[in-house]
């Protein structure tokens, strides 16, 4: 699903299972399975996100269209209007310990 590069940071969750994803980090979450991320950090992060459902990159560049700058929370009614329209449930961040 994605490979981090630099220095940035990302937290995957995927089932139980969640990682702290640094530089060359792979995360695969099959089709089906719940999974999520986050930015633990205040600097932003860059990912690679391979989805082999095609179109789905659509959903992804409609909701970093809405993402705020800062600590500002986004849009949330027009974040789970997208996510509809593409057939996403939104379930929230990673939770847990992290491996």
């Amino acid at each position: 699903m994605t490979a981090i590069k630099g220095e940035e940071e990302l937290t995957f969750q995927i089932g139980e299972r969640t990682v702290q994803a640094t530089a060359r980090t792979f995360a695969f979450a099959p089709r089906g399975r719940i999974h999520k991320f986050s930015n633990p950090v205040s600097k932003p992060a860059k990912a690679l996100v391979i989805v082999s459902r095609a179109g789905f990159e659509k959903a992804l560049e409609e909701m970093a269209a809405l993402a705020p700058g800062g600590n500002e929370p986004p849009d949330m009614e027009n974040l789970l209007a997208i996510a509809k329209r593409y057939g996403v449930k939104i379930v929230g961040a990673p939770t847990g310990g992290v491996e």
